[in-house]
């Protein structure tokens, strides 16, 4: 497949428009929380404009908006795996197309169903943002790897090297302690729901109290740190600029929201461990 230079100027200027934004978000984000989890509040924002005030008052059932705002980076993936062309479907690329669908196969069909619903809902306007920003990280990371990317850019000798065993094993080890983290929040959750709070102290809505054990022993959001393991480990894996773009995104998504749960917790519990970081073990 012949790749002039047109696309690949064009996609690393969109993407560094990408990065750009991911940067001013997380500036954002030290002002402003996400209102969605122990931090919801239906209609928090004020906002002026028909469409923007829809969009902040409807609350939908927390389950379906997990699976809507999580599909279309998956979605996009597996259409430019399956349109490419056959330079760019070789056993590197496809692994790395399978990592990323076998993740969200896990937030989109699994971990939604996992969490007790106990008629929780989230805003439309959360699933809005969150559904633009999964289109645009799955167009960024999916058509560079499988449309316009050099064909020689992977190969079976991509798996060989030191970078893909680091890679590999970082996001295996993320992926799966960030679903060890969220089974113990879901836990934790059906014990309060079910009156088995065994001396917990639960915050005034009753759905929360401080989990213990394994990484919660050390920061408020583990699974954050699981996940940003886990893509660090992908970025480290592709060695790529757009899997890079992803990683930022990360970053400036989860870092801040950590910061919020342990100041959540600190404030809820005021016995809550001082010396518990928000996201980087003995770090921040």
């Amino acid at each position: 497949m012949i790749i002039t230079q047109e696309p690949i100027a064009f996609h690393y200027l969109l993407t560094t428009l990408w990065i750009g934004l991911a940067l001013i978000v997380t500036v954002v984000l030290q002002f402003i929380t996400a209102g969605y989890g122990r931090h919801s509040q239906p209609g928090r924002f004020k906002v002026k404009g028909q469409c923007w005030v829809i969009l902040n008052i409807i609350q939908m059932n927390n389950r379906l908006t997990w699976l809507l705002m999580e599909i279309p980076s998956p979605t996009l993936i597996l259409y430019f795996m399956v349109t490419s062309e056959p330079d760019h479907r070789d056993v590197a690329r496809l692994l790395f197309g399978g990592l990323w669908l076998i993740h969200y196969f896990q937030r989109c069909f699994i971990f939604p169903f996992r969490i007790p619903s106990n008629n929780q809902t989230m805003d439309l306007l959360i699933c809005t943002c969150a559904f633009g920003f999964n289109l645009c990280n799955g167009y960024v990371v999916g058509r560079w790897m499988f449309i316009i990317s050099p064909a020689q850019d992977y190969s079976f000798s991509t798996l060989q090297t030191l970078s893909f065993f680091i890679g590999i094993i970082m996001f295996v080890y993320g992926f799966a302690s960030n679903i060890i983290c969220d089974g113990m929040l879901v836990d934790l959750k059906k014990k309060i729901s079910s009156g088995k709070k065994e001396g917990e102290q639960v915050d005034p809505s009753g759905r929360y109290a401080v989990p213990r054990g394994y990484l919660f022993d050390y920061v408020a959001a583990p699974n954050y740190f699981s996940e940003i393991v886990e893509w660090t480990g992908y970025y480290i894996m592709t060695q790529n600029y757009f899997t890079l773009s992803f990683l930022v995104w990360n970053l400036a998504n989860l870092v801040p929201r950590a910061r919020t749960h342990l100041k959540w917790y600190q404030t809820t519990f005021p016995k809550y461990p001082k010396e518990r970081k928000a996201v980087f073990p003995f770090l921040y």
